[in-house]
Order: structure tokens, then C-alpha cells, then sequence
């Protein structure tokens, strides 16, 4: 099996954010990758213009309003949501969690999708707490007054055992939204390495590329001050000491964080994007190429399958953004909303008690009348 810190689509185990923020900068929509003969080597490829597609999207340029940027997370707070749906299959089926306990047939596999399931679903702290990161995007919406409440009615739908086709039937959301909810359904009842095919070439290994473009196209309109203090912040530790105290002062002076808190009112939804760039280029992508090598080995049938997968769950997820860009268009009718006027959105809203106050009023309206 290669070494996990070789290319995976074109990142290393050892490639940093910002590296792949350069890369994604210089190659819009085209991650380089090996040109080799393996069978990994060989899925990329056949996938490349699919995850190029997406890389390349119309629907990013559309974040930089907020109308484009509310009806953007009211949509996409589903793929993330149903991102754990794929990571639990693999889970249960590479790990143990019945009683009594057996041990895994394949303990490295075991290990690898834990650990990602330990960084999505309670990493941190965020300002002390440990969160999903599903929980942290929901909070984020209550910044800038994005509707969760369609997907906090599917929670609650299927909390009390409504079948998952039923409950989205039942929500206002555009059909693509919901399409692509059942196709990662789907997905997630394949078989085990069908299931790391789609969580590793349509999720992991694209997100860094996706969401560093959200982020770079939020930022074309800040002001320079803005973003140097973030570039300067995000420096941190990297910096000798004696540096960092020269810098200090114009880290606060620049917009430390409880004054960027207040000024944009993105920060949060700016932190999930950040982790995730991180995360994922960094971490969860080498672990999910590992995984999908561990378990295909040298089955040119499973690899077939395996591709087969990927590409299915990548034209899901074009399908699901042309129905998002749809969306926005729809919404602004070519008059977005910007970011200037500090009553549109609420700063300093205890976020956590706003999201307890939406699931409360989903789970009212769920009760029988």
C-alpha cells in the first residue's frame, strides 16, 4: 500500500492550508495529481473533471451578498448535516458498536475513521466548547439570519421515527436540496468501500479546495485592514517570539477577535470553513485515502465500484449547487444584500440559546395537534 503521505488527488499528509490555498489560487478547478499506474492514481483521474466542476462553480461568487450568503448555509446546513450519515455507516460497519463488544477485523481502519468521526463530530473547543461541526454551522446561520428551521424539522421528524423520503417531503426546501439528501442516503447503504469512495472524493478531499474558495470570494470585498488582521492573527505560532510581541500590538489595533466579532458578522461561518480547509487537507483526507486503499487492496472489481461511487456523489453534489445558485438567483433577483448595516444582523447574540430556541419551536410544531 503508498505511503498515506503521498498525493492524494494532488495533497500530501504534509501540504499546509495555506499551501493548498496557493495551489487552489494558481490551478482553479484542477488539483494536480499522481500520474501513476496504481489503482488510486487511476480513480483520480477518472474523477478529476467532476470534483473540477465543482472547484469551479458559479455558486461561490454568490456568497459575497448576504441574500446569497443566507440561502447558501440554508441549503448547504443539509450536506452537512447528512456528511455524518457516511461517516456512522463506516463507523458502524469498521468498528464495533454493539454489545457485547468484538473487536475489529481491521483495527487500522477501526482507527482511522474514529479518529474522524472524533474531529467532526465533537472537535474544539470553540470558545471553551467542544462541538459538532454541524452544531458550530447551525450557530453560524444565527449570525446572519439563515433559516435552520427546515433542517431542524427533519431532526425532529426523524427523532420521532419518521422515515427519512417522509420527512423531506414535508419541508420547504428545493428539490435539488432534496434529492441530494436521498443520494447520500443512498450512498451510505453501498458497501463499506463505496461508502470511503464517496465520503473521501466527493466530501474530504474536495472540501478544502470548496470551501478556500467561499473564503477567498467572502473576502474580495473587506477592506485591507480586515484582512491583514486576519493574515496576521493566522500567522500565530508560527512566528518567532520576538516577532509576535512586535506584531501584538497591531493584532489588536487591526481587529483582534472580539472586535472582528462584532465587525463581521461571518466570524463563526469563517471558523467552520477554516477548520475544514485545515482539517480535512490536512488530516481527514490522508485518512480517508488510507482507508479506501486498506479496503479495496488489489480488487480491480472494488475499485471499479469504488469509482463508481466517487462519481455518482460528486454529480450529486453539482446537481445540489446549480440547484443552490438557482436559489440565490431567485432570491436576489440580482439585488443582493451587502454587509454594511449592523442591524440586519445580530451581533452578540448568544448563539447557543438562539439554536435551543429554534429546536424548541421545531419540536412544538412536530407534536400532534
Amino acid at each position: 500500500m503508498a505511503n498515506v503521505t503521498e498525493a492524494h488527488c494532488g495533497y500530501t499528509g504534509r501540504t499546509s492550508a495555506s499551501q493548498m490555498a496557493t495551489e487552489a489560487t494558481i490551478h482553479p478547478g484542477s488539483k494536480p495529481f499522481r500520474y501513476g499506474t496504481d489503482h488510486f492514481a487511476m480513480l483520480c483521474r477518472r474523477v478529476e473533471p467532476f470534483q473540477s466542476q465543482l472547484a469551479t462553480h458559479g455558486v461561490y461568487k454568490r456568497v459575497q451578498s448576504l441574500t446569497g450568503l443566507r440561502t447558501f448555509m440554508s441549503q448547504h446546513v443539509f450536506a452537512v448535516w447528512d456528511f455524518m450519515t457516511l461517516v456512522k455507516s463506516l463507523q458502524r460497519t469498521l468498528t464495533c458498536v454493539e454489545t457485547p463488544w468484538l473487536p475489529p477485523e481491521q483495527p487500522l481502519a477501526a482507527r482511522l475513521v474514529n479518529e474522524i468521526v472524533l474531529g467532526e463530530e465533537s472537535d474544539g473547543p470553540f470558545d471553551g466548547e467542544y462541538l459538532s461541526h454541524y452544531t458550530l454551522y447551525l450557530r453560524s446561520m444565527g449570525e446572519i439570519g439563515a433559516d435552520p428551521k427546515p433542517m431542524l424539522q427533519l431532526e425532529e421528524a426523524l427523532r420521532i421515527g419518521v422515515g427519512i423520503e417522509q420527512a423531506l417531503a414535508a419541508l420547504p426546501v428545493p428539490e435539488p436540496t432534496r434529492r441530494f439528501v436521498l443520494s447520500t442516503i443512498r450512498a451510505a447503504q453501498g458497501q463499506t468501500h463505496e461508502v470511503a469512495a464517496s465520503l473521501l472524493l466527493a466530501r474530504e478531499d474536495l472540501i478544502p479546495v470548496m470551501f478556500d474558495r467561499v473564503l477567498r470570494e467572502m473576502d474580495k470585498d473587506s477592506a485591507l485592514e480586515d484582512r491583514l488582521a486576519r493574515g496576521v492573527r493566522n500567522l500565530g505560532d508560527k512566528l518567532p517570539t520576538g516577532i509576535r510581541a512586535r506584531l501584538s500590538g497591531a493584532t489588536k489595533r487591526w481587529g483582534d477577535e472580539p472586535s472582528e466579532r462584532k465587525r463581521d458578522p461571518r466570524f463563526n461561518f469563517r471558523t467552520y470553513l477554516r477548520r475544514h480547509v485545515q482539517l480535512d487537507g490536512e488530516e481527514h483526507g490522508p485518512m480517508g485515502r488510507q482507508m479506501l486503499e486498506l479496503l479495496c487492496g488489489d480488487d480491480q472489481t472494488r475499485w471499479q465500484q469504488a469509482t463508481n461511487a466517487a462519481r455518482a456523489a460528486l454529480e450529486a453534489r453539482i446537481a445540489l449547487w446549480d440547484g443552490v445558485l438557482v436559489a440565490i438567483e431567485r432570491e436576489s433577483l440580482g439585488q443582493g444584500a451587502g454587509f454594511d448595516d449592523p442591524e440586519r444582523y445580530w451581533y452578540g447574540r448568544d448563539l447557543a440559546g438562539w439554536l435551543e430556541e429554534q429546536r424548541a419551536e421545531a419540536v412544538a410544531a412536530a407534536e400532534p395537534r
